[in-house]
């Protein structure tokens, strides 16, 4: 219904559990696992079009907040990477370290009467984040870069000989399904930032570290130049609780409890509750979702990506 929904594959994923053909949702989903310090913040009011309009979130700690700030028309069902690993089958582990480097974002820009995402690109400090993954981590080496940011990224890390992987971009319906098989495949992961891959890492159990240019400086200095005030206080915030995740020495099962709680491992609905909450069992929803579908794409035009994904992963790297 919503142009979100069609982020990352989630609403993909969540069809292929519930076993029906993907089709709109009628509500609006979170898209993506934050830290408790931004649900804290977060404004769900100042950002949320109408009461009307269902809203699905993931972790205990934001529905309870939405109940305390008397917000309407809330639903916790969990993060997509949950379901995903309901139906996903069983991936060995190699040895192996995968990277997360910073990527763009996009940003909402007026144009005219409608709306459109443009891209922000990222001001990162590769070669000081390449060499600190070397001297901390072990090798073989996979940098993740979304499709976007390929042509831009690709570089530093090819002159490296580290294994190139993209799960595609943001509208790829096979994103999270790409994301899980190759998280799954290593032991460790290293990230610049917080992000959704963070937490999936250590859901499935990898070794995870968050990686600033000085481990032992009172002053946290991130390779991440476009960084924000909301970065910092992240990275202040975990360096008061879980210290060790520095040193990618967080205790593995502590790390999966966190993962759980952030991602409302809790709130896992069977397939009939599932589809019963998206609205896919009612025709009325399904109408009313197709509509608002088409209302939303006249005010909003997409970002068309200028890569061919199709030829991108036909390409070896």
């Amino acid at each position: 219904m919503f142009i979100d929904n069609n982020w990352w594959g989630h609403k993909y994923v969540l069809a292929q559990y519930c076993g029906v053909e993907e089709k709109n949702i009628f509500g609006s989903m979170q898209h993506g696992v934050y830290a408790m310090e931004e649900e804290r913040i977060w404004n769900l009011k100042k950002n949320r079009s109408h009461d009307f309009i269902p809203y699905f979130c993931y972790s205990d700690f934001f529905y309870k907040k939405c109940l305390t700030e008397k917000i309407n028309n809330i639903f916790p069902i969990g993060s997509p990477f949950i379901y995903l690993d309901k139906i996903m089958p069983k991936i060995k582990k190699k040895k192996g370290t995968i990277v997360f480097p910073s990527h763009s974002n996009f940003r909402i820009k007026k144009k005219s009467f409608s709306y459109a995402y443009l891209k922000y690109p990222v001001s990162f400090d590769h070669e000081g984040f390449i060499n600190n993954v070397e001297k901390y981590n072990k090798p073989p080496y996979t940098v993740s870069i979304i499709q976007d940011d390929y042509q831009d990224l690709h570089k530093f890390y090819k002159r490296k000989n580290w294994k190139i992987f993209s799960a595609g971009n943001r509208y790829s319906k096979f994103f999270l399904i790409n994301i899980y098989k190759e998280i799954a495949k290593n032991t460790h992961a290293v990230f610049s930032d917080f992000s959704s891959a963070l937490y999936y890492s250590m859901f499935l159990g990898l070794n995870v570290r968050l990686a600033v240019k000085s481990l032992y400086s009172t002053k946290i200095n991130l390779f991440n130049y476009n960084a924000q005030k909301l970065d910092f206080m992240l990275f202040r915030a975990y360096k008061k609780k879980y210290p060790e995740i520095f040193f990618g020495k967080l205790d593995i099962d502590l790390s999966k409890s966190i993962a759980k709680a952030r991602m409302g491992y809790s709130f896992l609905k069977n397939k009939n509750e599932l589809r019963n909450i998206l609205g896919w069992n009612s025709s009325i929803k399904i109408f009313l979702s197709n509509l608002i579908y088409i209302l939303y794409n006249l005010k909003y035009k997409y970002w068309l990506n200028q890569y061919n994904q199709k030829n991108y992963f036909n390409k070896k790297s």
